[in-house]
């Protein structure tokens, strides 16, 4: 027993004795060390600052090469035998601004330059910087006070985003003096703004429900112009306008990571201009007359959409999520109204009928948008 200890005391004298020229003061918060001399290599152990690590001699002698400082010969000695490390490793430190150390277990590693101080035990080390970094890149530490809502963002659950509508809606057009014969008209557009807030006034115990219900309001803006030939050849523009807005409520039926499908039902309070503006030419023995007349039609009325609505979340690594859904438009009978008297009974009605009357009728959208959740 007691020549194993006598053997452990002539060991630890011979460490120490060979490790006292050759360490290293760790100066940064956490100094890896890597298993090969490079960055994107693994790293086998973190060293906190303050500790001391030992530093093979070849790696302390360039260092004291590099900064033009004389080697004496007890510091060659270093060199001669060193039983920590294989000598084989020890040139690829030294290329690549790594001192070579060793881990807690013995195995050879690597540790850049930047993150150790060399202990001379002289006067070279008036001539040393301290701490050469300007920013301790392994100091993950937050300065105090903590930024709001750290660790994480608290989401508000509000949610908005804005969307094209493209609608194959057909719209009903005033009962012409003449029958139809001949049509066209453009794509029928809508800007359709939508914003929520999540829950409902739901009991607790219908959180987990709660959580994926969304309520708010949804508005649209929509454009259409159509071109209209009689068969008296009287030519007819048509340009409409509607407003519309109301409440909206969503529910999210699935959710993942990068991907969410909901369901939708808003109803809409809506409010429709169309500007009629009609030119027919009477041709009569010995001479031509043209008649020409614009008028305004509007009204307000009642319309309901549901549908659902495909988003494809943070896309581009970004706060915006991507949408696509089709929707259905329940509108519900209403007329629209003229706001001038007509002064050409060829061109228009002067009935009861002088109006634009619109019956129930349902027409589907396709949407395609941008949403950003807060």
């Amino acid at each position: 027993m007691k020549y194993f200890f006598l053997l452990f005391i002539v060991i630890s004298i011979q460490v120490k004795a060979s490790n006292k020229r050759t360490q290293g003061e760790v100066i940064v918060l956490e100094a890896p060390l890597f298993l090969k001399p490079n960055l994107k290599s693994k790293i086998v152990e973190y060293v906190r600052k303050g500790k001391l690590l030992y530093i093979h001699p070849f790696s302390f002698r360039n260092d004291l090469t590099l900064k033009g400082h004389d080697i004496d010969d007890s510091t060659l000695n270093w060199i001669e035998d060193d039983r920590h490390l294989r000598k084989e490793d020890i040139p690829f430190g030294l290329k690549n601004n790594f001192y070579v150390t060793v881990d807690k277990l013995g195995r050879t590693a690597y540790v850049p330059q930047a993150y150790v101080k060399l202990i001379y035990n002289n006067a070279r080390e008036l001539d040393e910087y301290f701490f050469p970094l300007k920013k301790d890149d392994t100091d993950y530490r937050l300065k105090e006070p903590l930024p709001q809502n750290y660790p994480l963002p608290v989401k508000t659950g509000y949610r908005a985003f804005g969307m094209m509508s493209f609608s194959g809606q057909a719209r009903k057009h005033y009962p012409y003096t003449n029958s139809l014969i001949n049509s066209e008209q453009t794509i029928p557009l809508e800007f359709y703004a939508v914003f929520l807030r999540h829950g409902l006034l739901f009991p607790d115990d219908f959180k987990k429900i709660n959580k994926r219900f969304f309520f708010g309001f949804h508005l649209a803006i929509s454009a259409n112009q159509q071109q209209l030939q009689l068969a008296d050849l009287a030519l007819i523009n048509e340009n409409r306008q509607r407003f519309a807005a109301g409440p909206y409520l969503s529910y999210d039926v699935y959710q993942d990571a990068h991907n969410r499908l909901g369901l939708f039902f808003g109803t809409f309070f809506n409010f429709e201009r169309v500007h009629i503006s009609q030119t027919k030419d009477i041709r009569e023995i010995g001479f031509n007359t043209r008649f020409h007349e614009e008028r305004n039609f509007q009204g307000l009325f009642f319309s309901g959409r549901f549908g659902t609505l495909y988003q494809r979340l943070k896309i581009l690594n970004g706060p915006l999520d991507f949408i696509a859904g089709v929707s259905i438009d329940l509108t519900l009978p209403h007329s629209l109204e003229p706001k001038s008297e007509n002064k050409n009974t060829l061109l228009w009605r002067n009935d009861s009928d002088d109006k634009i009357i619109s019956r129930f009728h349902a027409a589907g959208n396709f949407h395609l948008g941008l949403q950003i959740s807060i």
